[in-house]
């Protein structure tokens, strides 16, 4: 029987059926990348047609370009310098909330303390468990393979 993971789904539940307060922040960060995006987080029409947009956010926050994720009706060309470092700053409390590991990612008390500006975000993200799913290979990394679905335990 194969598992079927979800893009909601924190990687701690689909393989070991943990299911925690941090498996609810890993939900909610995706959820918030699906608002700020204006995408679903498994459909297609994202820029590469295998990717989904948790790896889509993670390859754009690494490579400095997180505002490329924003959904274009948000038209970032109209908004004010401070306007668009505040979607940086909730697309950086997202991916905080979608760590692999539950114990990296923040409780849900301090997501809003980060999003009401109560906190100061120190943290730096580190990469999200589920990540390239069509060129995952067993020589690459540590995988747990179900049927077509491979998810990586351990950021490369």
């Amino acid at each position: 029987m194969d598992i079927v993971i979800g893009g909601y789904t924190a990687p701690e539940y689909a393989v070991h059926g943990h299911l925690t307060q941090k498996a609810d922040v890993y939900s909610y960060g995706v959820i918030v990348l699906e608002i700020v995006s204006g995408k679903k987080c498994s459909k297609t029409g994202l820029p590469h047609p295998r990717e989904l947009l948790l790896q889509w956010a993670w390859n754009s926050y690494e490579t400095n370009k997180s505002l490329s994720i924003a959904d274009p009706k948000l038209e970032l060309g109209t908004l004010s310098e401070n306007e668009q470092r505040e979607i940086l700053r909730v697309i950086h409390i997202a991916l905080l909330c979608t760590q692999g590991s539950p114990t990296k990612r923040p409780s849900m008390f301090n997501v809003v303390s980060m999003l009401t500006n109560d906190l100061e975000i120190s943290d730096v993200p580190t990469p999200p468990a589920l990540l390239d799913l069509s060129t995952a290979t067993p020589e690459a990394s540590p995988l747990t393979s179900h049927g077509s679905i491979s998810l990586s335990l351990f950021p490369r």
